[in-house]
């Protein structure tokens, strides 16, 4: 019998072996960012992103990530797959809106924990 606590703490796991992610920097990426004018409507948003790469390195990746369509259905799938581990029956109760926001962070440390490393 697999004990649902043992099986669930693999997830969190995972997130706190994975290395260490710089917060200040990518805080002060987000609040440069923030602080910049807002673009107009009209403003081509994949041209953007490619203009400000160098600006904001991390939240380029995270929008061209997010703004892209991808090629097969395979990345929907994992994450779905991934709702396993993140829907237990402990967490039953939780809102769409939280699992949405944990199934992200999770695809977005595994994209963006490489990048934070001790070793840069």
């Amino acid at each position: 019998m697999v004990n649902v606590a043992e099986k669930d703490s693999g997830f969190f796991d995972e997130m706190y072996q994975s290395t260490p992610f710089e917060v200040s920097s990518f805080k002060h990426e987000l609040n440069q960012y923030l602080s910049e004018p807002i673009e107009p409507k009209a403003t081509n948003i994949l041209s953007f992103w490619r203009s400000q790469a160098t600006m904001f390195p991390t939240l380029e990746v995270i929008a061209c990530k997010y703004l892209a369509i991808p090629a097969t259905s395979a990345p929907s799938e994992r994450i779905f797959s991934g709702g396993q581990k993140i829907l237990t029956y402990q967490r039953a109760s939780l809102s769409v809106m939280h699992v949405e926001r944990l199934a992200c962070l999770k695809s977005w440390l595994c994209t963006f924990g490489p990048l934070y490393s001790s070793d840069n």
